[in-house]
């Protein structure tokens, strides 16, 4: 089955995402000088009508060599011509093929070309979003690349600081390209001692649904070079990576390209003032919260606010837990969770610092796994 061979790249130095395209030159044989761009993938080199790309010569064979584009390679299979496959100079039945090696198919000889063109930006689908929250410019990219990305095979890195929304996004992913009935499971390097490969292992867990891996720098060699053999295996998993940073060149040689062609980067939640809004309107309807009164309001929107943060959350949050009877540890949590987006939403990040790491993450959780439309 021939499909389109669109391959999309990124790296880590900017945030622009360029569309990769494969061509082959005629230097030698009966089409020299032909320029031949790569439109789809496998691409069949041989004499035959029918082939992709035909050489009439006596020593090419009518289906004689057969070319799968990667992001990073081309990998060329011998399909069994006389004259065999050679890769600058070497006889080769299954290797993969970089941009300037040379292919020779008897007395045809060819040249790999690859060019980058900066993409154009796709256009988001709001509709498509479900309950995950896109009002600011840098969200709203990233959820367009998600939705154009989802119905390719590309190895997608979500970079971004903690609690800035990678595992939510992940999970959309997963949802738009597996739907939401199949295994969707997070592996922490550093947080379990459950190993990656084997038998019982998380990757076994995950098969046939999406293995999303946090921080893979931190995977031992090995590990990364037996995940990277049965990337390929009939039930795989697809394999989706975050990290704070991004993976780019810190991988061993072919997985990197392979989950992590493209970086989609997020911004850290308080630099993205559209979605705290929303994020604000979200929970108080999701929780059924009342309404913000006026003291909370005026605290919202005044840049010198007359009455302390802790005096205004302390007296609100007393006032909804004597009309919203919950166990005391989730009003908690809730209260720190929500607490922390009036902190960032006014730009007041070391009053969110305390309670952050215990609250955002839960918040995300709960945002990823209810499916409460947002309000307008």
């Amino acid at each position: 089955m021939t499909v389109n061979s669109e391959i999309y790249i990124s790296n880590n130095d900017n945030h622009h995402i360029y569309q990769r395209q494969w061509a082959l030159e005629v230097v030698d044989g009966p089409r020299t000088g032909q320029y031949l761009p790569i439109h789809h993938t496998p691409v069949v080199l041989g004499s035959a009508a029918h082939s992709d790309f035909q050489f009439s010569s006596h020593d090419v064979a009518p289906a004689h060599a057969e070319l799968h584009v990667g992001p990073d390679a081309m990998r060329i299979r011998d399909l069994g011509g006389r004259a065999g496959c050679h890769l600058n100079r070497q006889r080769v039945y299954d290797a993969r093929v970089f941009p300037t090696d040379r292919i020779d198919l008897g007395e045809t000889t060819l040249r790999v070309h690859v060019a980058d063109h900066r993409a154009i930006e796709p256009q988001l689908d709001e509709e498509d979003l479900g309950c995950l929250v896109a009002r600011s410019p840098s969200t709203q990219r990233v959820a367009a690349w998600v939705q154009h990305l989802a119905p390719q095979s590309v190895g997608i890195c979500f970079v971004g600081p903690p609690s800035s929304g990678r595992t939510a996004w992940a999970r959309h992913l997963h949802n738009l390209r597996m739907g939401k009935d199949l295994p969707f499971v997070v592996y922490h390097p550093l947080r379990t001692s459950r190993p990656l490969m084997g038998k019982g292992s998380i990757f076994e867990q995950a098969e046939g649904g999406t293995l999303v891996i946090d921080t893979p720098t931190s995977l031992q060699p090995d590990t990364q070079i037996a995940l990277l053999d049965e990337m390929d295996s009939p039930q795989a998993p697809q394999i989706l990576t975050i990290d704070a940073l991004g993976i780019s060149g810190q991988l061993v040689a072919g997985l990197a390209e392979r989950v992590g062609t493209v970086h989609l980067h997020l911004n850290a939640l308080h630099k993205r003032k559209e979605d705290l809004n929303a994020f604000l309107a979200y929970h108080l309807r999701a929780w059924h919260l009342p309404a913000p009164g006026a003291a909370l309001s005026h605290w919202i929107s005044s840049p010198h606010p007359t009455t302390t943060f802790r005096d205004i959350m302390s007296a609100f949050w007393s006032n909804w837990r004597l009309v919203t009877p919950e166990p005391a540890a989730r009003a908690s949590l809730r209260s720190a969770a929500l607490t922390d987006l009036l902190a960032y939403q006014r730009g007041d990040v070391d009053a969110a610092a305390a309670s952050l790491r215990c609250s955002s993450s839960a918040l995300f959780k709960e945002l990823s796994q209810r499916n409460i439309p947002l309000p307008e």
